[in-house]
C-alpha cells in the first residue's frame, strides 16, 4: 500500500467520525461518505479554508453534472476564478495508482458550458445552483 494513500485514508476517517453532518447530504453509505470527505479535504487543502468552509461548496451526488465540489472567487476588476473539483476516490485500491477515464477532460469542459450557459436548460441537484448564486 501506498504510504501517501494511507495517510490520506486516515485523514478521510477522521473527516468522517469528527465531522458527520459534513457528508450527510452527499452520501448513503460508507463509501459515499469517503469519497464526499475526500473532496472536501482536496477543496479545504487546494483553496486553503476550513474543512468547514470546503464542505459548503460541495455539490457531489445524483445531476451533479459532473461536478463534485465549486468555487467562485471573489469578482475583482470584472472578472473571476471558477475552481470546478471533480474527485475520484477508491476505497479498494490505495495503491495510489486510479486514474480518470480518458474523456473525462470533455466531460469537464461540457459542464462549464452547460453551468454557465443561462440558455441552457439541465436537471442539477439543488447543490449547483446554490453555488452559482454565491
Amino acid at each position: 500500500m501506498n504510504i501517501n494513500a494511507s495517510i490520506i485514508d486516515q485523514q478521510l476517517a477522521g473527516i468522517q467520525d469528527k465531522q458527520p453532518a459534513f457528508l450527510e447530504w452527499f452520501a448513503k453509505d460508507d463509501i459515499q461518505k469517503r469519497s464526499a470527505a475526500f473532496v472536501v479535504l482536496c477543496m479545504s487543502n487546494c483553496l486553503d479554508i476550513s474543512l468547514e468552509e470546503a464542505a459548503e461548496l460541495l455539490t457531489e451526488g445524483g445531476n451533479d453534472a459532473g461536478v463534485d465540489g465549486l468555487h467562485i472567487g471573489e469578482v475583482d476588476d470584472g472578472g473571476f476564478f471558477v475552481t470546478l473539483f471533480q474527485g475520484k476516490y477508491t476505497i479498494k485500491n490505495l495503491s495510489g495508482d486510479s486514474n480518470f477515464p480518458e474523456n473525462g477532460v470533455q466531460k469537464a469542459v461540457n459542464t462549464v458550458q452547460v453551468l454557465f450557459d443561462p440558455s441552457k436548460k439541465v436537471d442539477l441537484n439543488d447543490h449547483i445552483p446554490i453555488a452559482l448564486e454565491i
